[in-house]
């Protein structure tokens, strides 16, 4: 979009108003559309009788856990391109 507007575009969200509430930081703008998505995609609860298909594997391997080390995950975050990242830095006080 820069190469067609040059530098005086923004790549940035303009703050979001909903529901008389301003949403202004990345975070904020992201957690909003995340409710808007969840409650616009959520499934209607299963009929009482429901139960799952059986599960077939592909392979013969499995994980008995995943650990996840804080600080990694703070760093591989961090390290994500664009400004969708920059909230991140702040929370990691």
């Amino acid at each position: 979009m820069k190469e067609l507007y040059g530098s005086k575009v923004k790549d940035t969200i303009p703050t979001i108003i909903s529901d008389d509430s301003a949403y202004s930081t990345d975070l904020e703008k992201a957690n909003l559309f995340g409710k808007m998505f969840s409650a616009q995609c959520s499934l209607p609860p299963p009929p009482a009788n429901y139960t799952l298909p059986p599960m077939t594997y592909k392979t013969a391997e499995r994980l008995a856990s995943i650990d996840f080390v804080p600080h990694i995950v703070w760093k591989l975050m961090r390290n994500l391109r664009g400004h969708a990242n920059s909230d991140f830095t702040k929370l990691e006080t």
